[in-house]
């Protein structure tokens, strides 16, 4: 096991609308270049937007589906920055995901076991990048989509954290933790 996974730690590519909708998020064109406007960003990198995505994908259930078109690259440098942040996104819908398909100890095989082995990850690397992917779809649609104005920009920002926190999981104990964890090992 390692702290950061090698998918983290080179140059990573997104196409299409979803990079439009990450453009979108941080302000920029398709060149790059920030847009100026009245409005603030939501997101000031590619790379933020690609630590959160994942996680709300997650919650709000929704996968993407890749596409192609025009893309956004972020380089390794700027990747590894974030790495342990996508590393532990990883790991949590590994172990959370698929529990009526697939067993406790494959789920945290998925997760901790094949981080060095490109082939027995390839199924969690697909489940990983649909949720992020869907991720990045969420917080177009929540952030920025409908709006036009700071103040609009300010108010999705208010329901979607609200909306975000209610749908998360409820805080847990430590024993709600131990029990996991012992239901995990059997």
């Amino acid at each position: 096991m390692t702290d950061s996974m090698e998918i983290f730690q080179k140059d990573y590519k997104i196409c299409g609308r979803h990079a439009e909708y990450v453009r979108a998020l941080v302000g920029t064109n398709s060149s790059g270049n920030k847009i100026k406007s009245s409005r603030i960003p939501i997101f000031q990198r590619y790379v933020d937007v690609m630590a959160v995505a994942p996680i709300v994908g997650f919650i709000y259930k929704k996968k993407g589906v890749h596409d192609s078109g025009a893309d956004i690259s972020m380089l390794a440098s700027q990747m590894m920055q974030i790495s342990h942040i996508l590393t532990r996104s990883y790991r949590i819908i590994m172990i959370l995901d698929q529990k009526e398909e697939i067993s406790a100890q494959d789920r945290l095989d998925r997760a901790f076991k094949y981080d060095r082995n490109p082939m027995k990850r390839k199924a969690g690397d697909d489940i990983f990048k649909a949720y992020m992917l869907g991720g990045i779809e969420v917080l177009y649609e929540k952030l920025i989509k409908d709006s036009s104005t700071l103040d609009e920009d300010f108010m999705n920002c208010i329901e979607f954290i609200d909306e975000f926190d209610k749908m998360s999981p409820k805080k847990r104990t430590k024993e709600d933790i131990i029990e996991l964890c012992n239901l995990a090992g059997e």
